[in-house]
């Protein structure tokens, strides 16, 4: 049985899909914060599409934690 807690697109596509990007063969996940939050703090970091939020590579994800206060 297929789990309904996802919505889908008109393509098939999860809602959830969105929360993570498949940048040069890595997953990075998204993060609410803007981008300019990890400016210059070392994390790589990549703007969400549609300039809200932030897309954070895997190796980073425990400083950008750090930064946003988890």
């Amino acid at each position: 049985m297929e789990d309904r807690t996802w919505q889908r697109n008109a393509a098939g596509v999860k809602d959830g899909a969105s929360c993570y990007r498949t940048i040069g063969g890595v997953r990075w996940s998204w993060y609410a914060e803007d981008a300019e939050t990890f400016k210059g703090k070392g994390i790589r970091h990549r703007r969400g599409p549609d300039g809200e939020g932030a897309f954070i590579h895997p190796d980073d994800e425990d400083k950008a934690a750090a930064v946003i206060g988890y």
